[in-house]
């Protein structure tokens, strides 16, 4: 059986570069590597050479470049982050997330943006594949903030980030967004921005939760060289062969089942807790160190040579272990679903490709395959894969 390659990524990498500046397919990449983050508000167009950015960028890719942070005024390597196309309209407005070394800026109004950046202006159906990663700003408070791109480069000293929270005590996400100092000010004196901060939560806030059956364990070298065909076998398993485990959830853990009904995989919820809070965690495992440590002096002190005797021996760097997740697909909770979980309700599980069950390291897709049995043991028979550099 043939390999699969995703044609619109052959023949260039995908993800994000690692460790090296873009190479000369970028086109006039290079232009705006040394920009600082508020000079790519204001980018020119490209010219002929820009196809090359393009399509790279719509392809659902990460495009590199070394840019000032404005909290620390120090460069780092910053990445634009775009998704790929969704399955599903998106209800939200588009964004595009710049990241740092420790920082994440979320530049609304994505659409626009990316035709600053390229020329390219696309059409509402069209600009659904810029949907960024959770948390999304709720829609009353888009319309607050009017989400305008600005006309000219920024400081770094008059850009504002601004850190937004969403949710109850029980149950909240964070998220920043990157604005100049003027509009900061608008914004938080619009009474209909006070407004929703005394709200306790936003109902419509979508959250999505991915459904990973388990992981396994491959080498690099292996991960890209997998075959259709191929058989894999799981690691660890988090659902069990009666469809029925556990799925985190921020702070809840959800007891669900995975049912099958007119060929559509749900996702059924039995029970849920919440999950131990870090600080409760970090606090017992405190206890459990001041309980069981016992401290030991040597008078003699440790004359060995580390360097002598048997030294560890070191992996290839293609040898080095990754974790794969098996994904069957994701469910869109709202935080409405989530403060009032009733048991037995069913979620459709949204998947890419019925049937098939997606392998991720890390977000990126490596491969997609079809559960089987071996031996009685559950596996997954390789169907289509993607090269990646």
């Amino acid at each position: 059986m043939a390999n699969y390659f995703d044609s619109s990524t052959q023949g260039d990498d995908i993800g994000f570069t690692s460790g090296h500046e873009p190479d000369c397919k970028l086109g006039h990449a290079a232009s705006i590597k040394r920009k600082s983050i508020p000079d790519l508000l204001n980018v020119k167009k490209y010219d002929k050479h820009s196809m090359l950015i393009r399509n790279r960028l719509l392809a659902g890719v990460g495009l590199q470049f070394k840019a000032l942070n404005p909290l620390n005024h120090k460069e780092e390597q910053w990445y634009i982050r775009l998704s790929q196309a969704l399955e599903e309209p998106c209800d939200t407005s588009r964004y595009l997330c710049l990241e740092g070394n420790n920082s994440q800026y979320w530049i609304s109004d994505g659409a626009d943006f990316l035709g600053n950046l390229t020329g390219i202006h696309l059409g509402e159906s069209q600009a659904a594949m810029l949907s960024m990663l959770l948390p999304k700003v709720p829609q009353p408070l888009q319309d607050v903030f009017g989400w305008q791109i600005v006309s000219s480069a920024v400081a770094p000293e008059d850009l504002v980030v601004l850190d937004l929270h969403y949710g109850s005590d029980d149950l909240g996400l964070k998220t920043s967004l990157a604005m100049t100092k003027s509009t900061c000010l608008q914004v938080i004196n619009q009474r209909a921005f006070r407004n929703i901060a005394k709200d306790t939560f936003p109902e419509t806030l979508k959250i999505k939760a991915n459904v990973v059956l388990g992981s396994i364990n491959l080498g690099i070298l292996e991960a890209n060289q997998l075959e259709v065909g191929d058989l894999l076998f799981f690691k660890d398993n988090n659902f069990g062969a009666d469809g029925s485990g556990i799925l985190p959830l921020g702070p809840l853990n959800l007891s669900v089942t995975i049912e099958l009904a007119n060929n559509q995989y749900q996702l059924k919820i039995n029970r849920w807790e919440k999950n131990m809070s870090e600080e409760d965690t970090n606090r017992e495992d405190e206890e459990l160190i001041s309980d069981d440590m016992e401290v030991t002096y040597d008078d003699h002190g440790d004359d060995s040579n580390p360097e002598e005797g048997d030294r560890e021996e070191v992996l290839p760097i293609g040898d080095l272990p990754i974790s794969v997740d098996v994904r069957l697909g994701s469910v869109n909770f709202t935080v409405k679903d989530l403060h009032n979980l009733v048991e037995g309700k069913l979620y459709t599980i949204n998947s890419p490709d019925r049937g098939l069950v997606q392998l991720t390291h890390n977000d990126l897709e490596l491969a997609r395959g079809q559960l089987v049995e071996v031996d009685g043991k559950l596996a997954i028979e390789i169907q289509k894969r993607w090269l990646h550099s």
